[in-house]
């Protein structure tokens, strides 16, 4: 078996090649420990206690960085998590920092979109300004579509609650009139009874024309069906909570209204357990969200 023979030269080649494999994995995983350094030193003051007046000068100073490129590291650190840096720190710092400045979405559409280790940054600050824009225009439409459809929402329960409010105000004056024919002179009344059954009669259809009108207002869509649907996931779900709130708050005040109406209702029992399970339901998932247990 004839003996194979390495030249020094292979072995320096070799040997080169695993440094560079290496210092490359070692600079990855260190990126983002520099970013997160700069930004702890410069948060908690410390570049006092090495007797700097300021994180500018440490940075130059100590790291050989002017302040817009610590800047850039702090930015990263901020506005990205540790892995996507360790993952994407070929791009360079430049390029990070400008994805750090984009919300999640935006990035996601952004390196789906091109190849960010292959573009430039001008093409990379180019294809975000397009991104934007788009999301501009979309996010406009939507808000657009939402202000009409809370219009459309608005004018719903306005006209609900009328109707319920006129039905409530003849159901009073009808009663009125009801009292007043029954407490008349007894010779009266027996002459007036088709007055009194009329009276009985427009009464009881009023009542069932407010419980009527009561279900048709309980039963209105609710807000996320009747809301449109955000068309980019980047929309302004400020607005869209605004929208669930207002028609959350009406709900809930008509709820109470109902309830004090049918204060003396058999069901009443019934209403408040349902009631106490809706709000111990949205109690809950505040608290949840709040951290507790």
């Amino acid at each position: 078996m004839s003996e194979i023979i390495v030249s020094d030269g292979y072995r320096k080649a070799v040997a080169l090649t695993q440094r560079i494999i290496a210092n490359a994995q070692a600079a990855q995983q260190s990126l983002y420990e520099v970013c997160v350094g700069l930004r702890d030193m410069r948060d908690g003051k410390l570049y006092k206690e090495l007797g700097y007046q300021n994180f500018e000068d440490y940075a130059e100073s100590e790291v050989g960085i002017g302040r817009r490129h610590a800047y850039r590291y702090i930015a990263i650190a901020d506005g990205l998590a540790a892995d996507f840096v360790t993952s994407m720190s070929q791009i360079g710092t430049t390029k990070l920092a400008l994805l750090a400045k984009l919300d999640e979405p935006t990035r996601e559409a952004v390196t789906a979109a091109v190849d960010v280790e292959g573009t430039t940054v001008r093409e990379l600050e180019a294809e975000i300004a397009k991104l934007r824009a788009d999301k501009a225009s979309k996010d406009k439409q939507f808000q657009a579509a939402l202000a009409s459809k809370q219009t459309e929402i608005d004018e719903l329960r306005t006209g609900g609650k009328r109707r319920t409010d006129t039905l409530m105000t003849k159901i009073r004056q009808l009663q009125d009139e009801l009292a007043a024919a029954k407490a008349a002179p007894q010779e009266v009344a027996v002459e007036d009874t088709s007055r009194i059954e009329a009276l009985e009669q427009a009464l009881a259809a009023a009542k069932a024309d407010l419980a009527d009108a009561q279900q048709k207002l309980a039963e209105r869509p609710m807000v996320q069906e009747a809301l449109p649907v955000s068309p980019i996931a980047v929309a302004d779900s400020k607005a869209v909570f605004r929208a669930y709130l207002a028609t959350a708050a009406d709900s809930l005040r008509r709820l109470c209204e109902f309830l004090e109406q049918h204060a003396h209702d058999d069901a009443l029992t019934l209403y408040l357990t349902k009631t106490d399970g809706i709000l111990g339901l949205a109690s809950d998932t505040v608290h949840k969200l709040k951290g507790g247990t």
